[in-house]
């Protein structure tokens, strides 16, 4: 059995999650323009508001960004509670 030295790295990533909504329009362009009305997502207390969209059960994908090593904080001093809180 061989022993492994293991080291803990950030890891970043984009997410993208693919949404959907019905839209009862006259025309494509019509319906483009009521869409683009909505197109502003906002977040509440962490929470996604997606309005009138749904997300699709398989939309979701990640690109990793960027993998880096843990920065080496054994120089940092210990917490000292009542002043770093």
């Amino acid at each position: 059995m061989t022993d492994k030295t293991y080291k803990t790295y950030n890891v970043e990533a984009k997410g993208t999650i693919k949404l959907w909504m019905d839209v009862e329009a006259s025309s494509q362009e019509e319906a483009e323009a009521l869409a683009e009305k909505c197109a502003l997502l906002k977040f509440h207390e962490r929470i996604l508001d997606t309005g009138p969209w749904r997300p699709l059960h398989d939309g979701y994908t990640l690109e990793i960004t960027s993998v880096q090593p843990e920065p080496d904080r054994s120089c940092m001093r210990p917490f000292i509670p009542g002043y770093d809180d």
